[in-house]
């Protein structure tokens, strides 16, 4: 605790608390974003801002005082000022010497000695609207890093304040730091309004800039861009020397750029922006579409040579698009993603599943060992949640990893800063950038990690016809050149899902055993028990099941309330148990068990026909309608996107969720409700043992009566009906619109699929 700290909040409170737009702030002595708000507030409202936001924004800076020796304090407004700017440096670490509203030598020589950090050539003590501006923030300027690096920044200051205004001196490359450098080029570039961006402008102005060059600014940014990019040139000093050249040489083969010490814009791209030149050609890319004979021909001919295609999921790859890639001359390296797309996703239990998942999938399609699997981060992790939820993730997939002995090594997909953190950690071999979304705050102001392999830089559409694709540009280091052949045995990979599918079996043995001891509990202090144990078992499994992915109104209006008392006891159960995965033994695909329970649920829940169908086949179906619209470009009819979309590996009812959808209404059959219930658990193990092989048939017969015409007619009604709960329904997954033609088009397709999937049976 800082007491003068404590002292600034005391004063801000007593002084602003009643005025419009100020907010109370917690008077504890620590300097933090609360109390620098709140001083901004309070220069707000003594400039006379009437909608005060806190933000230090470009009103605030228009009407914001300089105060200095001559400022007249015995004005209360400008007393209040000079009282805020000394609460300021407080704040910021540099003592005034008081807190008294008197700008004396103290508050003067606090404000040369931040003049002074920040590496600005005028130390006069005056605190200008600039000054005030980088004092009410939480940048620092005193060096917690690289003394290089704090030099460019005082450099950089120094000379393009006017533009940039005031960067943070703390010696840590940052966001701020890489737009201060784009700044600087766009200055000695000449153009009239920098923005601190790296586009068309920029890049058709950048100088080519080699030995002998005499244009010395320009060097010198080159040299504080290859030393932020970890290459050190020597000397900041606008010489290009030959040291200068060999850190250039070197910047460029490790980011796969022609190595000739010739400094182009690929090369001011690379060192300023995380994608680089978007239209450099890459040898590698990544997609969700699948692979056929026409998509690998453009592949090959557009010079790719390495894809990275989906373990599992809706755009899992398939045996015989492997042969097609392996056949055209690719190569393919495995992603594994499933909902990495926040971070309350990154947990330790999350990881132990998917490495579980991630390693059926692989040994499902008889991939090699030492084949690198990419585990992806897709979202904008803050270094916060770095430390707290992604290297977590990842040390339990090493973890797993080891204990089951798996013969293949850890890859990951993200920004910058989350690969190299993850590597640092000892988690990682394998670097897969997402360096196209420059944007992100782990691609900003972070290099390259040195383990990168791939580096996404753009999408792109390739081809035409049959053979047309859209994939993601990718940059090849060369460390990973993905595989060209897999090992397929047929035993060994239906001995890996039995072993993997009887211990998913024998946890869901143990959750139904709970639920039957808790039933009976909970029903047995009432003199007349309701309903039948073990169907009410049944829904609490299938609840425990759902609950992390298919929660909320809609769910409890279609499956019921999760019991929250049943979910504590057997999370206490099932502690320490790892998540196990259930695999569909004719596919190999690990099976999305939340979808097909929410599912289930239902069904076993609800009495009503179209809650039933609505929580799975026709829900599903309908968001087929939007997707038809979204990937029309792609298909010349309707019908034909339908087609590909159902049971497919692009949209939102791919394959896994057909699965789902079609073994929860032969599992719910089986399973029965009421009185005639049946053990969830055995019922499952039955099916995935035997079951399974005839599973459209079982779906034909247990919902149409074997009657193709009622699937037509029944599809029809839900994807074109006027009722309300269908209108609800589509409007919740925000559904773009169709045409009634386009309904009965997918219907068809959707009859079409189910009879194609029974013949093939």
């Amino acid at each position: 605790m800082d007491e003068m700290v404590r002292k600034v909040q005391q004063w801000v409170n007593l002084v602003y608390l009643n005025k419009p737009g100020y907010v109370k702030i917690d008077e504890n002595g620590k300097t933090g974003w609360p109390v620098i708000e709140a001083l901004i507030t309070g220069l707000q409202i003594e400039e006379g801002i009437t909608s005060t936001t806190g933000t230090f924004g470009p009103a605030t800076m228009a009407k914001c005082p300089t105060l200095s020796t001559k400022s007249n304090s015995s004005n209360e407004k400008t007393r209040n000022q000079i009282m805020i700017l000394q609460g300021a440096l407080y704040c910021k670490g540099y003592n005034p010497t008081g807190f008294t509203g008197t700008y004396g030598d103290g508050t003067k020589a606090a404000i040369k000695k931040f003049q002074t950090d920040a590496g600005l050539s005028n130390q006069d003590g005056i605190a200008t609207p600039i000054i005030f501006k980088a004092l009410l923030n939480m940048d620092a300027f005193v060096n917690v890093g690289d003394a290089k690096i704090r030099n460019i920044q005082q450099e950089l200051n120094r000379k393009y304040y006017k533009v940039t205004g005031l960067n943070p001196c703390d010696g840590r490359y940052s966001r701020q730091t890489n737009e201060a450098l784009i700044y600087a080029l766009q200055v000695e570039e000449g153009i009239a309004e920098p923005t601190g961006t790296f586009g068309p402008a920029t890049k058709s102005k950048c100088p080519t800039i080699s030995m002998g060059s005499t244009k010395a600014n320009f060097v010198k940014l080159l040299q504080y861009a290859l030393y932020c990019n970890n290459r050190n040139p020597g000397r900041f000093d606008g010489i290009f020397d030959e040291n200068m050249r060999t850190a250039l040489i070197n910047f460029q083969k490790f980011s796969a750029l022609p190595a000739d010490g010739v400094a182009g814009m690929q090369t001011w791209a690379s060192l300023l922006v995380s994608k680089g030149d978007e239209d450099r050609k890459g040898t590698a890319c990544d997609c969700a579409t699948p692979i056929n004979a026409a998509r690998a021909a453009t592949l090959k001919s557009n010079g790719y040579t390495t894809v990275g295609r989906y373990l599992t999921g809706s755009y899992q790859m398939t045996l015989p698009e492997l042969e097609t890639i392996f056949a055209a001359g690719l190569s393919v390296f495995p992603i594994y993603e499933r909902n990495s797309i926040q971070a309350s996703y990154f947990t330790e239990t999350q990881g132990v599943f998917d490495a579980r998942a991630a390693i059926g999938a692989a040994k499902g399609f008889g991939f090699k060992e030492n084949t690198i699997i990419y585990f992806t981060v897709d979202y904008d992790a803050v270094d916060g949640e770095v430390t707290s939820r992604i290297l977590p993730y990842f040390k339990a997939i090493k973890r797993t990893f080891a204990q089951l002995n798996s013969g293949y090594q850890i890859g990951i997909y993200g920004a910058r800063n989350v690969c190299s953190r993850v590597a640092a950690a000892g988690y990682s071999v394998s670097s897969f950038v997402c360096d196209m979304s420059s944007g992100f705050s782990g691609n900003r102001g972070y290099s390259l990690p040195t383990d990168w392999a791939f580096d996404q830089i753009k999408t792109r559409s390739i081809g035409d016809g049959p053979g047309k694709i859209e994939i993601d540009n990718n940059i090849s280091s060369g460390k990973d050149k993905g595989v060209n052949s897999i090992v397929y045995n047929k035993e060994n990979s239906n001995n890996f899902v039995s072993t993997t599918n009887n211990k998913f079996f024998d946890q869901l043995k143990v959750l139904y055993n709970t639920a039957v001891d808790y039933v009976t509990e909970k029903e047995g202090n009432k003199p007349n028990p309701v309903g039948n144990i073990t169907q009410q078992a049944n829904e609490l499994v299938a609840q425990y099941l759902r609950k992390d992915e298919y929660d909320g109104l809609l769910w409890i209006l279609t499956a019921d309330f999760i019991d929250s008392d049943f979910v504590k006891i057997a999370d206490n159960v099932l502690k320490g148990q790892e998540k196990r995965i259930l695999i569909d033994p004719f596919s190999k695909l690990t099976l999305d068990v939340a979808h097909m329970m929410a599912t289930f649920n239902a069904i076993i829940h609800s009495s009503v026909g179209m809650i039933q169908d609505l929580a799975g086949w026709a829900g599903d179906l309908i968001t087929v309608g939007g997707d038809t619209v979204r990937y029309n470009a792609n298909y010349k009819t309707t019908y034909d996107a339908a087609i590909d979309l159902i049971g497919g590996q692009i949209g939102t009812f791919g394959i896994q969720d057909l699965l789902g959808d079609v073994d929860a209404v032969n599992l719910a059959m089986n399973t029965r409700t009421g009185i005639t219930s049946q053990p969830v658990y055995k019922v499952f193990e039955e099916y995935y043992n035997t079951g399974y092989s005839r599973r459209y048939s079982q779906f034909f017969k247990n919902r149409f009566n074997n009657s193709f015409e009622a699937v037509i007619k029944d599809a029809e009604y839900y994807l074109n009906t006027n009722n309300p709960v269908c209108l609800e329904f589509k409007h919740h997954f925000n559904v773009k619109n169709y045409t009634q033609e386009d309904g009965q088009a997918i219907a068809q397709a959707f009859a079409d699929c189910l009879k194609q999937k029974i013949k093939s049976e």
